[in-house]
Parts: structure tokens; C-alpha cells; sequence
């Protein structure tokens, strides 16, 4: 991506970054055993990050989309 299109919504790119660090985490969290496993079968720093994904992933849609209809 082109950091000037990224530049033109204000934090456009650290929410790209966390949405990118949360769903790396929630997937190689995966494949670490653990000594106690939640609902579904998850850890909880797996839960912490689907939560937070549900959370931030509609306030980086909509910023996209802004960009989207701003050109």
C-alpha cells in the first residue's frame, strides 16, 4: 500500500497494524499448547483477541470505506 493513501485518514495505518498484529496473534496462539483451555476450546489471550477484533474491526471498515467514497 501506498503510505500517502494511508496518510490521508488519520490512523488508518495503526489500525491496520493492530487488526494485522490481533489475527496473527489469535492464530499462532493456536498452536501453543495450553494448560487450560475456555470455551471452544481457546485460551484467553485468544478470547481477548477475538473480542477486540469484533470491537475495532467495524471502525477500520468504516474508515476504509470512507477512503473508498473520498476518491
Amino acid at each position: 500500500m501506498d503510505r500517502k493513501w494511508l496518510a490521508q485518514v488519520p490512523g488508518l495505518s495503526f489500525k491496520l497494524y493492530l487488526s494485522g498484529y490481533l489475527l496473527w496473534r489469535l492464530l499462532i496462539d493456536g498452536l501453543k499448547p495450553i494448560p487450560f483451555a475456555y470455551w471452544l476450546g481457546l485460551s484467553g489471550i485468544q478470547w481477548a483477541c477475538v473480542l477486540s477484533l469484533f470491537l475495532y474491526l467495524p471502525l477500520l471498515w468504516r474508515d476504509l470505506m470512507k477512503k473508498q467514497t473520498e476518491k
